[in-house]
Formats: structure tokens, sequence, C-alpha cells
């Protein structure tokens, strides 16, 4: 019975915590590189991972090229059911052409932003 009672818990807290971190991080990346130099990219991967208590973790991995040279990169998305995981940003897929953002100081420091994607926009 306690450990029905851990898992309700968690699954209450991470239905309101997760959608407010997402939300959160969204912010902070389009604030962060509201003046960074965008560049083309490309969707390396996107995956979904169970993660404690049947919560889910959305990973999207991407690459951009900065004079020359290669660059990863990986936004992160927390998602208390699968279906929530699957759903966020459906119109990305691996090998799509997208819109990347650097900081020109550091080009290893990157974001790719959602709100920054003409194929989503519309």
């Amino acid at each position: 019975m306690d450990s029905f009672l851990v898992r309700v818990a968690a699954w209450i807290i991470c239905t309101v915590f997760f959608p407010v971190m997402n939300w959160w991080n969204e912010r902070r990346r389009r604030g962060r590189s509201e003046h960074w130099v965008t560049t083309p990219g490309t969707i390396r991967y996107i995956q979904v991972e169970p993660m404690h208590f049947d919560m889910y973790t959305k990973l999207i991995g991407y690459a951009y090229s900065v004079n020359g040279q290669n660059y990863p990169g990986l936004i992160q998305g927390y998602f208390a059911w699968v279906a929530l995981a699957a759903r966020y940003v459906p119109n990305l897929h691996a090998g799509m052409s997208v819109v990347i953002r650097y900081d020109p100081s550091n080009p290893d420091n990157s974001t790719l932003r959602m709100d920054g994607q003409p194929m989503l926009m519309g």
C-alpha cells in the first residue's frame, strides 16, 4: 500500500510540476539565446525514455556546424504520461532540418528553440 501511495503522490506532483518545468526551461532557452547567432542544424534522434514511477523524458538530439566544426546538442522534456511525451513537438523527426541558436563566444553552447522553427509555425 505504501508503494502505491508513493506512486500516486509522484504522479500527482509530476502532473503539475513537469509542465511547469518544461515551460520554464523553454522560457530560459528563449531568454538566454535571444541575441545568439542562428545556423542550420539537423535532428539526429528523438527518444522517449522511461524514468521512475512511470514518468517519461523525451530527448531531442541535434547537430550543427560552426566554422567547419561539428557540435551536438540536446533538448530534454519531462512528462507524467508516455502519451504526452509522444505528442511533444510531434512534427519533428530524425533527419529534419531545423534552426539552431548558438552563443558566438562559445559555439558549444546552443539551443533548439521551438518558437524558432518555421515548419512548426501556423
